[in-house]
């Protein structure tokens, strides 16, 4: 048991980046994991090749994920919006291949996006509605979370997960402009440490994280 979880009924790894998937080797070989899932794109590093061997060793099922798949896990529902069909010759770069999930849970919704940059966002728009917790795409980067998006979803808080002091300078100042104007409360792991967000049936939430913060 990790942190009070018992079991993971399954593991997303967005896309084979090692800041999105560096510690699922661990959690396939510490917890029962009903199933890993991926979004086809297949790298020859040690950390992908790492979870592969883990889930082959311990049994688990691996699944590849594309647009119109659904699943409903102990009532949450999760529904894959990215990526979609791919054709020959498809070679997107591995953030705009990431799975882009929208999870429901009653009248609770979260958008978790990835890496994905603006032209996947737009590409999904009209899958989209209004959310009450939107995961900001690629650490706050300006190439994601534009305008289009946070008009179609205004979420009610969104969470940045990036590194303090990171190299890239995440996040992007215009980004943390727009989801001051249209993203609801904002909260960043550098800035606020772990943050919790736990949603109702209701679709009312409650937030904690480690620290105060402050932009």
């Amino acid at each position: 048991m990790a942190d009070g979880i018992p079991r993971l009924a399954m593991l997303v790894l967005t896309h084979p980046d090692l800041d999105h998937m560096g510690a699922a080797a661990e959690l396939v070989r510490t917890l029962p994991v009903g199933a890993v899932a991926d979004g086809g794109v297949v790298r020859s590093t040690d950390a992908y090749l790492g979870v592969l061997q883990a889930a082959r060793e311990e049994g688990v099922p691996w699944v590849v994920l594309s647009r119109g798949e659904s699943w409903t896990l102990d009532g949450v529902s999760l529904q894959v919006l990215h990526p979609g069909p791919k054709s020959p010759g498809d070679a997107r770069e591995p953030n705009d291949a990431s799975v882009v999930l929208l999870v429901r849970w009653g009248a609770f919704e979260a958008l978790l996006t990835g890496d994905v940059s603006v032209s996947v966002e737009e590409e999904i728009l009209p899958l989209l509605a209004p959310v009450e917790l939107l995961k900001v795409g690629h650490h706050g980067s300006r190439t994601s979370t534009g305008d289009p998006l946070l008009d179609r979803v205004r979420p009610e808080i969104s969470a940045i997960s990036v590194g303090r002091r990171n190299r890239f300078g995440h996040p992007a100042a215009e980004v943390l402009r727009r989801l001051r104007e249209k993203g609801g409360r904002v909260v960043r792991t550098d800035l606020h440490g772990t943050v919790v967000v736990r949603g109702r049936e209701d679709g009312t939430w409650t937030l904690t994280t480690d620290r105060a913060g402050g932009d």
